[in-house]
């Protein structure tokens, strides 16, 4: 298994997801929500995304997942 990492905007409620344009948008679907693979790359894109309001949430995926394939 492997840690990742998802942010979610306090505010909105909305989860950051990655754009197929290359930036990051903002999704109400946490199915769609990017997967950032250090909380170190989850905090920095919290602060440089939506600044000081915003929560960090942890969990597993198994090793071998097609997840970031699949964004």
């Amino acid at each position: 298994m492997e840690e990742r990492y998802i942010v979610q905007d306090l505010d909105t409620f909305e989860f950051l997801y990655p754009e197929r344009t290359g930036g990051i948008g903002l999704t109400p679907y946490l199915k769609l929500a990017g997967h950032f693979s250090t909380r170190a790359d989850a905090m920095e894109a919290g602060i440089d995304e939506l600044g000081s309001e915003f929560a960090v949430f942890a969990f597993f995926v198994p090793q071998e997942s097609n997840k970031e394939t699949k964004q």
